[in-house]
């Protein structure tokens, strides 16, 4: 994720992070009674349009309050009653109810309740079955069971559900079953105001808004200046799960990058830390665990960047042993590529002759066109022998390259990249696309490209620092047709987007959440969003979106309901 710190002074770039973060709406799933009756039957369906209910002054603030049955947002119809089978309800103007003509079914009225409300002008005083059971009476939120209530984004098709209405400017997101419990967790890496960041592990309940969080115990304040994305994996073969990290960026006024894993003691969040590389002059996005010198033990792929205050940068491909000691890596680097590399290198066999080769999408490198917008490493005779192909040297800087297997259904290999670039700040160059790429049977050849991206464009760049996009990506089925579909962070765009496959080959672009030209803090500010994660965390058979937006503070999960 590139910030919007990238071309000035490491001082006046550190004191940007100061911007505080907005409000969210609170969401409650833990009552499971359906029958709570506190204005008018939630159930109705007869009268949609509660025309001669009395609005709540409060009506329209996002808050339930005495006298509403909801305020703003929206539910699987499911959730009202379950007779529906499908559709989404909204709730009304006047706050008095879920409008319910969006649902879908034949609808069966509650059997105990005398007074259905057929006409809303007597609102369910003589209802024989008033909720005395009812422990939690969800003063701010009607009576929705174990279903999630969430708030409808600019895609209707979805529920947006707040995971976290604060947390401390999150930016990346990895997802595991950390504590082997058989629930995802989430570790979300919190950029934090300044230098002061920390990983956040917000363990699973198994509902989508029921998270218990806990800051990482990495030992010390747990403070950590730019914390990437981690990997979550059994180092070192004890059969208890570890957590690998990288750290370091531009705004670091020492150096800041760092690599350490932590390995996992059997308790929840105890660890011990083991240091890999510590304050080097370069910085770490990302960690690959694998196995680079084919010696059957895993080791550490990673790239190692670095930007100056004037202007000089350097990508350093490179990698760390790994070893059956007990500190399980060596902790000198081995240099695959000295001024050419990415922030996350990808580690597959693009030539077919059985030895693991690395595609990236390149970014600090003052000479891109020269060098390749998208590149990869063939591995020679061993580990030590690599030879570098150029993709793609048209995109202008570049973020990420993903090898898709099976993109379109069709058993054939393809890859997805985007550049991260600013049109409005340079009219004359390359635009913010995102490619599919066609891998020829000689990789080593130009590889064809095709921008599906139809509607992306950066913010123009302020004063303070450099804004680009489309930023992080991720892929996975997102409407369960089977197919891959695509979620994107605009970063320099103040959206959020999703590329739906269908039919086979085909995307077709969508704002999932934000609005063009948004500013920090205003309603529809998605800017350097991240997290970008494709992932059933419920494990219902269907996909969330995992969505982190740094600017403004949210940790949002978005489900498909259409």
């Amino acid at each position: 994720m590139k910030k919007t710190f990238l071309t000035i002074s490491l001082l006046v770039l550190a004191l940007a992070f100061i911007v505080s973060c907005g409000d969210s709406k609170k969401t409650d799933s833990g009552d499971t009674d359906t029958s709570a009756d506190t204005e008018a039957d939630t159930t109705d369906t007869t009268d949609p349009a509660d025309s001669t209910d009395t609005v709540s002054p409060n009506c329209g603030n996002r808050t339930v309050d005495e006298g509403e049955v909801c305020d703003g947002g929206a539910q699987d119809c499911s959730t009202l009653n379950p007779s529906y089978t499908g559709g989404i309800a909204t709730c009304k103007a006047d706050c008095s109810g879920w409008d319910t003509t969006g649902c879908q079914g034949s609808v069966n009225p509650d059997p105990s309740d005398t007074d259905p409300d057929t006409t809303d002008t007597n609102p369910d005083t003589t209802d024989t079955n008033p909720d005395t059971t009812d422990t939690n009476p969800d003063t701010d939120n009607p009576d929705t069971g174990d279903d999630i209530t969430g708030e409808i984004p600019v895609d209707t098709n979805f529920i947006r559900i707040t995971a976290d209405s604060n947390p401390n400017k999150p930016a990346f997101v990895t997802v595991g079953d950390v504590d082997q419990d058989g629930k995802l967790d989430m570790v979300v890496a919190q950029y934090g105001p300044s230098l002061s960041g920390n990983y956040d592990i917000y363990w699973g309940t198994g509902k989508l808004d029921q998270w218990t969080k806990e800051t990482l115990n990495i030992g010390g304040d747990n403070g950590i200046s730019f914390p990437h994305p981690v990997k979550i994996a059994d180092v070192n073969g004890d059969g208890i799960n570890d957590i690998v990290s990288p750290s370091g960026f531009l705004a670091c006024l020492t150096s800041c990058g760092n690599i350490f894993w932590l390995e996992g003691k059997g308790t929840r969040n105890q660890w011990t830390k083991h240091e890999i590389v510590k304050n080097n002059d370069h910085f770490f996005f990302d960690v690959s665990l694998v196995d680079v010198d084919g010696d059957g033990i895993d080791d550490i792929l990673t790239n190692a960047s670095k930007k100056g205050t004037l202007g000089g940068q350097d990508e350093q491909l490179m990698w760390f042993k790994g070893t059956t000691t007990a500190d399980r890596f060596e902790t000198t680097k081995r240099v695959i590529s000295s001024g050419n590399g990415g922030p996350f290198p990808r580690f597959v066999d693009l030539n077919g002759d059985g030895k693991k080769d690395i595609a990236l999408a390149q970014f600090f490198n003052s000479n891109i066109s020269t060098e390749g917008s998208f590149i990869w490493f063939e591995q020679g005779s061993s580990a030590e022998n690599w030879t570098k192909h150029i993709i793609d040297s048209e995109s202008g800087e570049s973020f990420m390259l993903e090898i898709i297997d099976d993109l379109y259904g069709d058993g054939v290999r393809r890859a997805i990249g985007v550049n991260h670039v600013n049109s409005a700040d340079n009219a004359s160059g390359p635009k913010e696309g995102v490619f599919v790429f066609d891998i020829p049977e000689d990789p080593t050849q130009p590889w064809t490209k095709k921008n599906i991206a139809t509607d992306i464009k950066s913010r123009k760049s302020p004063l303070m620092g450099n804004q680009a996009a489309p930023g992080l990506f991720g892929y996975g089925d997102i409407t369960g047709n089977g197919l891959i579909d695509l979620v994107v962070s605009g970063d320099g765009d103040s959206r959020v987007f999703w590329f739906e496959q269908n039919p086979a080959g085909t995307f077709t672009q969508h704002t999932l959440d934000g609005v063009a030209g948004a500013s920090v803090n205003s309603a529809g500010s998605f800017g350097q969003a991240g997290g970008m994660q494709i992932v059933d965390l419920d494990k219902d058979g269907k996909n969330e979106i995992i969505v982190t937006l740094y600017e403004d503070s949210k940790l949002y999960i978005y489900k498909y309901n259409k």
